[in-house]
């Protein structure tokens, strides 16, 4: 017998299918203000990605490239409005 969790709202539409493929996280790290990248080489390039959360009162640019993120500091962006340390987490799906 298949499994597997739907979650519907008040309204009967299904709002989430576990049945399907959802992301798992590889990795978690807070990257360095300078250009660098990191490598994954057993994750298939077309499942990997990530999410940024900046900080540090120092902007970074963050990007895909195959099986690597790298990063770059933007020194023309500057804002004191960032709080909290910078975080880039790797998912994979």
């Amino acid at each position: 017998m298949p499994s597997g969790l739907e979650v519907y709202d008040p309204a009967g539409n299904l709002i989430m299918d576990g049945t399907g493929r959802y992301g798992r996280i590889i990795d978690i790290f807070q990257p360095n203000l300078g250009a660098g990248s990191k490598a994954y080489p057993d994750i298939d390039p077309d499942s990997l990605d990530f999410v940024y959360f900046q900080g540090d009162e120092c902007a970074l640019s963050v990007w895909k490239d195959g099986q690597s993120i790298k990063w770059n500091r933007k020194s023309s962006y500057y804002s004191g409005g960032f709080r909290g340390a910078r975080q880039l987490i790797v998912v994979a799906f």
